[in-house]
């Protein structure tokens, strides 16, 4: 216990002396501006893997819908027959099963992907 102890107090001891010079070589300026410039760089990749997770968020929650609406349009647009409520509903049934991989597939591949484009 009393090694560790020691190895402990010479770390804090190095750090105290590493203090000590910076403060006495006047060093603060350029280590703050280093560690500022760092901290920067580091909020600019947390936040674009944020806009990233958010983006990824957005179409696959509103997938299911999107696909809705172009399957219904579609219909409409292209079938002689009029969109009936057992049609709609056997649909929105099929579309229903369909969502639910499509809501988890992009969960599943954004983290390695937002780890990729953040290197």
């Amino acid at each position: 216990m009393l090694v560790q102890s020691d190895k402990r107090m010479q770390l804090v001891n190095e750090l105290i002396d590493g203090i000590k010079t910076v403060k006495l070589t006047s060093l603060i300026p350029l280590i703050y501006s280093k560690i500022m410039k760092l901290r920067d760089a580091e909020l600019d990749k947390a936040w674009y893997g944020s806009l990233i997770e958010m983006a990824n968020s957005v179409i696959t929650s509103s997938s299911s819908l999107i696909i809705t609406l172009v399957t219904f349009g579609v219909y409409s647009a292209l079938s002689p027959l009029p969109l009936t409520a057992d049609k709609a509903f056997a649909t929105l049934a099929v579309i229903t099963i369909i969502g639910r991989p499509m809501r988890v597939i992009p969960k599943v591949r954004g983290g390695p992907v937002v780890k990729l484009l953040l290197g």
